[in-house]
């Protein structure tokens, strides 16, 4: 008889302990192994409640993701990947409401407090955003 990875396991003692760590490794690895981008804000905040991801590994996956596809559709006016790295590391999905803690992009068309908002225009150029918008 040949020797091989299956026959050991289906003919040792350990095979179903062996078989049954196997399969759950393979399950933690798929889910280490989401891709962030393939979940909606829900699912993605559900996993930020769970503390199956963090604020912060959800903040870094759409930065990255930013970073990326910008240059080719040229969407983000102001980029304040800093203040949301800052805001993430604070960030407590169980208390942050329905969406807590998970990334969005705003507009140049809202105010936001300290950062250059344009309305789309060069008419505004310079205008700072001096309180939030609701």
């Amino acid at each position: 008889m040949r020797v091989s990875r299956r026959n050991l396991i289906q003919t040792s003692s350990m095979g179903a302990a062996l078989a049954a760590m196997g399969a759950a490794c393979a399950r933690r690895d798929q889910a280490e192994a989401v891709d962030l981008a393939a979940l909606d804000a829900v699912e993605t905040a559900s996993r930020i409640r769970n503390g199956e991801i963090s604020a912060a590994e959800a903040v870094e996956a759409a930065i990255e993701r930013a970073e990326r596809i910008n240059p080719q559709i040229n969407a983000i006016v102001t980029a304040t990947f800093d203040e949301a790295r800052a805001a993430a590391a604070h960030a407590n999905g169980a208390s942050g409401g329905t969406l807590g803690g998970v990334p969005t992009f705003v507009k140049d068309l809202d105010d936001v407090l300290g950062v250059p908002t344009g309305y789309g225009s060069r008419a505004f150029a310079g205008n700072i955003g001096r309180k939030q918008s609701p």
